[in-house]
């Protein structure tokens, strides 16, 4: 049905990164974050908060920091670069399932072991279930028409459920 074999490119690479890093957090958490982070190092900078627990809260909130900086930029760079630029990527998509790989190997799914395939910006997110997990792919690999008949044969696979995002 639909077969698409691509070099990876270096924007193919921060294709993924930018969807990765947008299913990393929610914006809500993000700033939930940010806002626990600055004011748990203010609390510690100032007179309201003394002695051992100035420290103590000076720690949380660098910790929170830091695992923000990793969740957002660190994380989404490091699982980009398992796309190697210059190597070849394929995806099929037939009436038995879907097929993804590349030069470390490639993973067969039945249709249904996958919850969505979506276009988010310049990738293509495919959720897999039960799990929430998430697979990232440069948009370029898909056409529009193969994200359509993916989502049919997703949505056959599973009768009665409502389509979810």
């Amino acid at each position: 049905m639909y077969d698409r074999t691509i070099t990876a490119t270096a924007d193919d690479q921060r294709a993924v990164r930018r969807g990765i890093r947008r299913y990393t957090a929610s914006p809500w958490f993000i700033a939930v974050m940010l806002v626990a982070g600055i004011g748990a190092l203010t609390l510690s900078a100032t007179s309201v908060v003394t002695g051992n627990d100035a420290v103590l809260v000076f720690v949380a909130g660098a910790i929170m920091l830091l695992s923000l900086a990793a969740l957002i930029w660190v994380a989404p760079r490091r699982l980009a670069k398992t796309l190697v630029i210059g190597s070849d990527v394929f995806a099929r998509i037939d009436t038995d399932g879907f097929e993804q790989g590349g030069p470390t190997g490639s993973t067969r799914m039945p249709w249904t072991s996958l919850r969505s395939i979506e276009r988010v910006g310049d990738s293509v997110v495919v959720r897999l279930t039960p799990s929430k997990t998430r697979l990232v792919f440069p948009g370029r690999l898909f056409s529009d028409e193969a994200i359509a008949e993916a989502q049919r044969l997703i949505a056959a696979a599973h009768p009665g459920a409502r389509p979810r995002r």
